[in-house]
């Protein structure tokens, strides 16, 4: 699936499931106005078969410095809830994917019933957390549609999906699945809060495979299982998703999809396509001891 940052043309690239939207970009070089999300958001519904947006998520590489003070040292839904900014630009992401879904499907360009469309909350860590963000969800349609700045009730047709991407959220996962739709798994940020890397930059040299930590790998298979468990999609985003090695690991853990940026996608579909996944899955496969031998050799 794809990963952007815009809804410039040619980032889509002849794909059409956006596995992620990372809305930052829309603020990286100023506050957007509100006609300009609303338009952004309208061309990637439009394009996309199914379209995943990811709620504002403040962060050392995705911001500007000079705005770094307003986010109080907040990440996710932390700043999405608490902080007075957060919740404005929370309110604001809101408002204007119901005002952009309301438009499209009100002139028949859009089918809601074939369309899928998520809003993901960023570093969610309890099933509080998204219950609070739907019912502040709620609240503003109800206000859009009594203002008449919409005309249906559509966010019904929205779902909820939660990015697993601390330690935390991985021991609360059962309680999340009550409020969410959906797991997408943050393999950087998981990474770095597993194993206590101070500067999230370092996930992104090239020359670091950290995610190959037994430590690692057994949160994401634990994760997956949950999902299957309690027959939700799982899908990933990070460095593990782009490289083929990390790619097939996924890929044999259940994962059912993996985000990542257009340049990276035929390299992968070419890896995953060529491999005879009936051999490699017996190395997936569980023992009688409830372990695998991808596991057991992790262990040695």
């Amino acid at each position: 699936q794809l990963n952007i940052a815009s809804a410039d043309f040619k980032v889509f690239a002849g794909h059409k499931e956006v596995g992620l939207f990372r809305t930052e970009g829309m603020y990286a070089d100023r506050v957007p106005k509100m006609s300009d999300v609303v338009r952004s958001l309208k061309s990637s519904l439009l394009r996309a078969a199914g379209l995943t947006i990811r709620l504002f998520d403040p962060d050392d590489d995705k911001v500007r410095p000079e705005d770094a003070e307003k986010f109080a040292g907040k990440r996710g839904m932390g700043f999405l809830l608490e902080t007075e900014a957060g919740s404005s630009i929370a309110r604001e992401q809101i408002r204007a994917l119901l005002i952009a879904v309301d438009r499209l499907a009100t002139e028949g360009r859009v089918d809601l019933e074939k369309k899928e469309i998520r809003i993901l909350l960023p570093m969610l860590i309890t099933a509080e957390q998204s219950a609070e963000l739907r019912k502040r969800f709620n609240a503003i349609e109800a206000e859009l549609l009594a203002d008449k700045t919409i005309h249906c009730v559509r966010g019904e047709k929205i779902e909820f999906g939660a990015m697993i991407e601390t330690a935390s959220a991985v021991m609360n996962l059962e309680e999340i699945t009550e409020e969410s739709t959906s797991f997408s798994i943050g393999a950087n940020d998981l990474t770095r809060d597993l194993l206590a890397i101070s500067d999230r930059r370092l996930l992104m040299t090239g020359q670091r495979y950290d995610w190959l930590s037994p430590k690692v790998l057994r949160a994401i298979e634990r994760i997956i299982d949950v999902a299957k468990e309690k027959k939700i999609k799982v899908s990933c985003c990070g460095e593990i998703s782009r490289d083929p090695m990390g790619a097939i690991l996924l890929t044999l853990m259940g994962i059912d999809a993996l985000s990542m940026d257009a340049s990276y996608i035929p390299d992968i579909n070419y890896v995953l396509s060529h491999l005879h996944f009936d051999e490699w899955k017996k190395f997936a496969r569980k023992d009688e001891d409830g372990k695998s031998k991808v596991e057991k050799a992790l262990a040695k």
